[in-house]
C-alpha cells in the first residue's frame, strides 16, 4: 500500500450505532484508530501507533451514517423536490444540478447542525444519486451515447464547483 491507502471495517451495532475500525499504512509507519458514532455524531475518537493524536473518521463511516439518514421523511421530501427541479429544468442543465446540490446541502446543514461540511456533502450527493436513480428508473432509455461521457462528467464537475462556491 502507498501512503494514501486506507483499509476500513464498518460494523453496525444495536441501536443504530456504527463502529468503524480503520488502519492505514504509509511512510510514517502503521497506525490504527477506532471511531464510534450514533448516526454521524462525533463521539469517541482514539488513535494508537505512529499516528498518535486525531484520526479522522473514514469516509466509509460517514457514508454509512449518511445512508441511514436517507430513510428519513425529510430526505424523502428533499429527493422529491430535487426530482421535480431536475425534470423541470433539464437533467443535463448545469445550473439546475448545481442548484439542487446547493439546496440539499443548505437544508441538510440547517436541519443537522452537528454535521461536518464533509458529512453534509456526502448526504447531499447520496440524495442527488437517489433522485437521479429514480429518474432513470422511470425513464425509457434508448441507445446510450458513450461518446458523451466526458460531457456528463463536465456537467457534474461544474455543478459541484458551483454548488460549493
Amino acid at each position: 500500500m502507498d501512503k494514501e491507502d486506507t483499509v476500513t471495517l464498518v460494523s453496525g451495532l444495536q441501536g443504530g450505532d456504527l463502529r468503524v475500525v480503520a488502519s492505514a499504512s504509509g511512510d510514517r509507519g502503521f497506525g490504527r484508530g477506532r471511531y464510534s458514532s450514533g448516526y454521524g455524531s462525533d463521539s469517541g475518537t482514539s488513535a494508537t501507533g505512529e499516528f498518535s493524536g486525531y484520526l479522522d473518521v473514514p469516509l466509509s463511516g460517514r457514508v454509512s451514517a449518511a445512508a441511514s439518514r436517507l430513510s428519513s421523511p425529510a430526505a424523502g421530501s428533499r429527493v422529491s423536490s430535487t426530482i421535480s427541479l431536475l425534470l423541470s429544468n433539464g437533467i443535463t442543465n448545469t445550473n439546475a444540478l448545481s442548484s439542487a446540490i446547493g439546496n440539499i446541502m443548505y437544508q441538510v446543514g440547517n436541519s443537522n447542525p452537528g454535521l461536518s461540511s464533509c458529512d453534509v456533502t456526502v448526504e447531499a450527493l447520496l440524495e442527488i444519486l437517489s433522485a437521479l436513480l429514480s429518474i432513470l428508473g422511470s425513464a425509457s432509455i434508448g441507445e446510450i451515447n458513450y461518446n458523451s461521457l466526458g460531457q456528463s462528467a463536465e456537467i457534474v464537475s461544474q455543478s459541484m464547483l458551483q454548488a460549493l462556491s
